[in-house]
């Protein structure tokens, strides 16, 4: 990443030790952009402000310091939502523009400002909850001084959180200068040594780097914003006046090699617009780092919360192993098993080994969930298993609706299978169609709590039905039992097995290892009057009621976002 960026404008990538001749120039340029970066960037730079605010764990009574405060914005939501915030900047003239944007929003003196280096911020050890830094990190000489600090102040199980700039060309603002400054102007212009810009936009360097400090529970992820501006020229405009470094970059062209850059920058935002009356959008991602520090033992007197503070710490450290490139691990191997089981699926099936069916089918259903778990666990999300899992959940989900259909040959089965089906594309489809046309609002069709809770109920319906049809064996007879035929009953006590099992998984089996078993009890007997058709159909009726709200739900935010950005 930096040594794209390096191509692109070798003048602000130097890979070299921090000087104070760059904190000097930095200093400089910051004092000077005040009303510039909060006219031309404020409105950029505030789309990312409710995930760092997320990242952080901002909440009422929250102690919270917002780090490199520029004109205040962080530190104004934090306070908006209930958190105690001290705001800090080494710029005099920046902290003046916050102190007077914060009194005139939120009344004289909510928030304290204090004009203090980030390295060396005057607060007593573990006073703060949170630590928050919007895209001040990469304009710091040394980010690892900043880190150490933020660790000293914060409480055992703070958290730090930042942003920065994704590289290059997914920045087009950034593309755009850095590419007008090479074929215009002078990318080796003379500028103090300074950190890449791009470094902490490498995942595996921010695990490695807050590691070796003392964080854990490090997590980066991009995040969409657009930059929307009415006038193209307002781009060089922002990076001319607004900047540190990328200013200093411009200053040292020539008179003729700026105005070409200014054409060209100017060019190039125009062609972002999208119609007459449309605003030139140029999309913006940023990539937010949040980390946690460990709780300490030594403060904690009960051998219990000990031992779960203990065991939480191992987790953090295990997931500040920075990801995996490889992808031969554990979960990628449980997720080819569960591809590997639909055509075992299908064959014994066909072959009427309808109980070997529904074992297969509940052992993929298994390692849907565990391979999961272990990749967070072990910290081996791979690109590999983000494309294979979902590929195999369709093919197991979508191969047993298939022959169930076909088996039962109702309605009752048909049309949730429909549902299922429908919802499969249609989700997928919007999901493709919003990362190509909206980036902006993909988080609103990303995996969420309820389409995890469709899937269990979908696995486990999906099971109850493959078990019911292996209990029950299709066997009939005619012989009458007290005026039925033994082949009702016989129906009868399938029905009621599968469905007593099915029910005590999904109702009464989480709260036996939760210790709520009162309340779940009345549930299981209300439920067990409720299986008086046939093996679970009952219950996929409900998931593919389910789906439907299911996409509602997920087609409903898309939309709303999409509304939402084309409206602004």
């Amino acid at each position: 990443m930096a040594l794209r960026f390096r191509r692109l404008a070798p003048g602000l990538a130097r890979c070299g030790t921090s000087t104070a001749e760059f904190a000097e120039l930095e200093h400089r340029n910051w004092q000077k952009a005040v009303r510039a970066y909060d006219q031309g960037w404020g409105s950029l730079t505030r789309q990312c402000i409710p995930d760092l605010l997320t990242g952080v764990g901002c909440q009422r009574g929250c102690r919270l310091v917002d780090v490199a405060t520029g004109p205040g914005f962080v530190a104004e939501e934090a306070a908006k939502a209930g958190a105690d915030v001290v705001a800090v900047d080494f710029a005099k003239n920046m902290l003046d523009l916050a102190r007077a944007r914060l009194a005139k929003s939120l009344g004289s003196e909510s928030v304290q400002c204090v004009e203090a280096d980030a390295a060396s911020m005057p607060f007593d050890a573990e006073t703060f909850d949170a630590v928050a830094c919007s895209f001040g990190v990469l304009h710091l000489p040394e980010p690892e001084a900043f880190f150490t600090e933020a660790l000293r102040i914060l409480r055992p199980g703070g958290r730090l959180g930042f942003t920065v700039w994704a590289p290059t060309p997914s920045t087009e603002a950034l593309a755009l200068v850095h590419t007008a400054v090479q074929q215009h102007g002078n990318p080796n212009v003379p500028l103090p040594e300074a950190p890449p810009f791009f470094r902490f936009a490498d995942a595996a360097d921010t695990a490695r780097t807050l590691s070796a400090v003392g964080f854990g529970e490090i997590v980066s992820k991009e995040v969409a914003m657009c930059w929307e501006v009415k006038d193209a020229r307002e781009t060089f405009v922002a990076f001319r006046d607004g900047t540190g470094r990328t200013a200093a970059l411009l200053a040292g062209q020539s008179p003729e090699q700026l105005q070409a850059i200014e054409a060209a920058i100017t060019e190039g935002t125009e062609a972002k617009r999208s119609g007459p009356e449309q605003s030139c959008r140029l999309q913006m991602p940023c990539i937010l780092c949040a980390a946690q520090t460990f709780a300490l033992l030594a403060q904690c007197h009960d051998l219990d919360k000990a031992h779960k503070m203990c065991c939480a710490d191992q987790r953090r450290l295990a997931s500040s192993v920075p990801p995996t490139e490889d992808w031969r691990t554990v979960p990628n191997a449980l997720t080819a098993l569960r591809l590997v089981a639909v055509p075992g699926i299908l064959a014994t099936w066909y072959l009427e080994l309808h109980g070997v069916t529904a074992t297969l089918f509940g052992a993929a259903a298994v390692t849907d969930w565990f391979d999961g778990f272990l990749a967070r666990r072990w910290n081996q999300k791979t690109a590999f298993g983000a494309l294979l899992d979902p590929l195999a959940d369709k093919l197991l989900v979508s191969s047993t609706l298939v022959i169930l259909v076909e088996h039962a040959a109702s309605p009752v089965v048909s049309l949730p299978a429909a549902a299922i089906l429908a919802r499969e594309l249609g989700v997928s489809t919007l999901r493709e169609w919003t990362q190509v046309h909206r980036p902006e609002a993909a988080s609103s069709v990303s995996v969420a709590w309820h389409g995890k809770a469709k899937a269990a109920a979908q696995l486990l319906a999906l099971q109850g039905l493959l078990a019911g049809i292996a209990l029950r064996g299709d066997v009939e007879t005619t012989t009458e039992v007290d005026g039925e035929s033994q082949a009702d009953a016989e129906q009868l006590r399938t029905k009621m097995s599968v469905e007593l099992a099915y029910i005590f998984l999904q109702a009464w089996g989480p709260s036996v290892y939760k210790g709520q078993g009162k309340r779940k009890t009345v549930a299981l007997h209300w439920l067990i009057r409720w299986h008086v058709s046939q093996v679970s159909q009952e219950a996929f009726l409900c998931c593919g009621l389910l789906q439907g709200l299911h996409w509602a739900v997920v087609f409903s935010n898309a939309a709303a976002e999409v509304l939402q950005h084309d409206k602004a």
